[in-house]
This record gives structure tokens, C-alpha cells and sequence, in this order.
């Protein structure tokens, strides 16, 4: 599972626009592959579960309660999750993967966290020791391998297939109402167990991939695009 990601992570990293269309098609598929594989389904994944199956633990701790009374409350971004990755000695053993995350931060956030935290060891050096933390204020993503992981944690949450069902399950529960773009958005949250902020940033990343479809060329996504085109007849959304 691991070299499946890590090639199409290579790929993103060289390239000079790491969330073009095709690119994040690319990664979908690879995530959809390992869900598939893992849990038999493409909706709600377990992403605690799926740690494990990558050999990286996961612990609960007081993160913001240490990090408010060291520092006080004078900085905008605090940390709710650290992710540590350090080869042990001699190389005997495999390295240490830890995600730490705050054992206070609501579900919505714990999720996207360990989904996060997943690509940022996977991406990590194996031969350096690694350390780093996810804050719930992040202003901007600054480099490339932020945008991967970003993407990754989003469509691991929220993948292409998994979001139309979600988003042909709202219309058929909704075609005789007058709705807007906020309920499809709630709903979508609610049915991830997911924040409306990270589902409002997955729902683009699908949409335009869905939009985009005959640019990249791809059967299944056309096809996909069409059978989503067919249910929804008229869409029902009104901005």
C-alpha cells in the first residue's frame, strides 16, 4: 500500500503543479484502491484502523493543554496533532510512526488529523529523524508536500465515488425541497463525521475533478460524471 502512495506522491512532488486534475485523479484512485482493499467501501473509512494497517500507532494526549500553558494564548495556530517519525538504532527494527493527537479535539478534527498525519509519515525521510505538528489555524499551505497532504487527508475523507453516492443519496432524500448549497454542505459533514470547512474544500477538489473529466481523459470518471448527470436531472442546488 505504502509504494502505491509514495509513487504517486513522487509524481506530485515533481511536478511543477502538484493539484492539477490528473494528478489528484491520480492520487483518488490510489486511495480508493486501498480502501477498497481494506475495508470493502469507499464511504466513512476508519482512518484509526488504516494507521495501523501502516504500522503507525496512535495516541491520545494533553497537546493544547501543554502547548496554552507554555505559551499562553497570544498565538493564532495551536496545535491539536504531532506527527514523529525516527529510525530506531542499529536499524534492527522497522522506525517509529507515532500521531499524537489532543484527546480533547472533537471528532471532525481528530479524523482529518490522523488522515493528515498519515501522508506527512508517509512523505517523511526514512533515514532522518522527523518531527512535526498540525495546527486547526493553518493560514496557508507553504510548500508542496503541504498540498499533497492536504489532498490526501481530504480525498481519503471525502473521496470521488464516496462523495457522489453522498451527493445522490442527498438529492433523492431532497428532490421535493427548495435547498441550498449550505444544506448539501452540512449534510455532506454530517455524513462524514467531518467539519463543514474540510467538507466545503473536498466538495471543490470533486466537483472540478468531475468538471475537468473529458480534460483528463479518463472513462470512469466521464462515465461517472454522466450517471451523476442522469440522477440528478436538474440540479436542485440554488446558490
Amino acid at each position: 500500500m505504502k509504494n502505491v502512495l509514495k509513487e504517486v506522491f513522487f509524481e506530485m512532488l515533481n511536478s511543477p503543479n502538484p493539484s492539477s486534475p490528473l494528478l489528484l485523479w491520480k492520487l483518488n484512485n490510489a486511495i480508493e484502491a486501498i480502501l477498497a482493499e481494506q475495508f470493502g467501501t469507499y464511504s466513512n473509512p476508519d482512518v484509526s484502523v488504516l494507521a495501523a494497517k501502516f504500522n503507525i500507532c496512535i495516541y491520545n494526549d494533553s497537546i493544547i493543554e501543554n502547548f496554552l500553558s507554555y505559551h499562553g494564548h497570544k498565538n493564532i495556530s495551536i496545535p491539536v496533532a504531532r506527527y514523529i517519525k525516527y529510525q530506531n538504532s542499529f536499524d534492527i527494527s522497522p522506525s517509529t510512526e507515532e500521531i499524537h493527537i489532543d484527546k480533547n479535539v472533537p471528532l471532525s478534527t481528530r479524523r482529518y488529523s490522523i488522515a493528515y498525519g498519515i501522508a506527512e509519515i508517509l512523505l517523511a525521510d526514512d533515514k532522518i529523524e522527523y518531527y512535526n505538528e498540525y495546527t486547526i489555524m493553518e493560514l496557508w499551505n507553504s510548500s508542496k508536500k503541504d498540498l499533497i497532504k492536504d489532498s490526501f487527508a481530504l480525498l481519503l475523507l471525502f473521496s470521488v465515488h464516496s462523495t457522489v453516492e453522498i451527493l445522490e443519496e442527498f438529492y433523492c432524500s431532497t428532490c421535493n425541497l427548495k435547498i441550498t448549497s449550505e444544506d448539501w454542505i452540512c449534510f455532506l459533514a454530517e455524513r462524514t463525521n467531518s467539519s463543514r470547512y474540510y467538507a466545503t474544500k473536498a466538495y471543490q477538489i470533486v466537483r472540478n475533478l468531475l468538471g475537468m473529466a473529458d480534460v483528463i481523459n479518463d472513462k470512469e470518471l466521464i462515465q461517472l460524471r454522466e450517471k451523476l448527470i442522469n440522477t440528478l436531472q436538474i440540479s436542485p442546488i440554488y446558490d
